[in-house]
């Protein structure tokens, strides 16, 4: 199979927080690009624009909001190692003034690739 998903949210999820705003906007913006039935093995790639840079353990940790709402959405099975294997988390400086953004890559990958 095939699928690749690409979006951009206007916000970055904060460390530590439920981040309600953030999974609704992942949410919305899957609507009409979910993949038929959600993957069960998956490659994602999850970067923070912002002004402010985190330390890798609270970026990684303000990102479990974005794979539970790929969860809830139904593009993917569930956030296990076993479906998404290590995440590619990154952050990259943007200002102030162009604002904060989240952009999300999932991609497909065969069931038998480890």
């Amino acid at each position: 199979m095939s699928y690749k998903l690409l979006i951009e949210i206007p916000r970055t999820p904060i460390p530590g927080c439920r981040n309600q705003k953030v999974i609704d906007l992942v949410m919305k913006a899957c609507e009409g690009k979910k993949p038929n039935a959600p993957l069960s093995k998956a490659n994602i790639t999850l970067i923070r624009h912002a002004e402010r840079m985190l330390d890798f353990e609270g970026l990684v940790d303000s990102m479990n909001a974005v794979v539970t709402a790929l969860v809830v959405a139904g593009v993917i099975v569930d956030g296990s190692w076993n479906c998404l294997g290590a995440w590619n988390v990154h952050q990259r400086y943007r200002s102030k003034l162009e604002g904060a953004t989240t952009e999300i890559l999932v991609l497909a990958r065969p069931d038998r690739q480890n």
